[in-house]
């Protein structure tokens, strides 16, 4: 039956062509940025992009989306030092899981300390996921000039996945 080949590819760990963009945004500008880096990847031919609002979806939909999911887009801004808790709380989730053959892409915006991409670089080292961009790391408000830099981001993304 259907379900249980979902099951079974899901058992092995073998992702589907999807995407996931998961954000952590306070004052909008890590969802202005996860929004031009969707449009970006779709102009890269990537058809199947979920983007997550960490903060509005509840983490088992994100889990759900993401174990299926061959390409995981994360970013977050800075929170007190440290990345945004529901979005640790998300990647704490991720270690835990074990989910293998992901590729990852990271990005933030931040105003002083930049710790939201910090932090996911750490994640990134733990996870054992394909980091397959260089993180962008925007500082302030993503204006047209700075959200620039993402177009190289998305193109290094789709092209890991194809």
């Amino acid at each position: 039956s259907r379900v249980l080949a979902l099951y079974d590819r899901w058992s092995r760990q073998e992702p589907d062509d999807s995407v996931v963009l998961v954000y952590a945004s306070m004052y909008g500008n890590n969802a202005a940025l996860a929004d031009y880096i969707a449009r970006q990847l779709t102009e890269q031919g990537v058809r199947n992009i979920k983007v997550h609002d960490v903060s509005k979806t509840h983490m088992s939909y994100i889990i759900r989306d993401a174990w299926k999911a061959r390409g995981i887009v994360l970013g977050s801004c800075s929170y007190n030092t440290e990345m945004f808790p529901l979005m640790k709380q998300l990647t704490h989730e991720f270690e835990l899981l074990g989910m293998k053959n992901k590729k990852l892409a990271i990005f933030g915006t931040h105003s002083w300390n930049g710790c939201g991409v910090k932090d996911l670089n750490k994640f990134a080292e733990t996870v054992g996921w394909e980091l397959v961009a260089e993180a962008m790391d925007i500082h302030g408000r993503p204006t047209p000039e700075k959200a620039a830099g993402c177009d190289a981001f998305a193109e290094a993304f789709a092209a890991s996945l194809k």
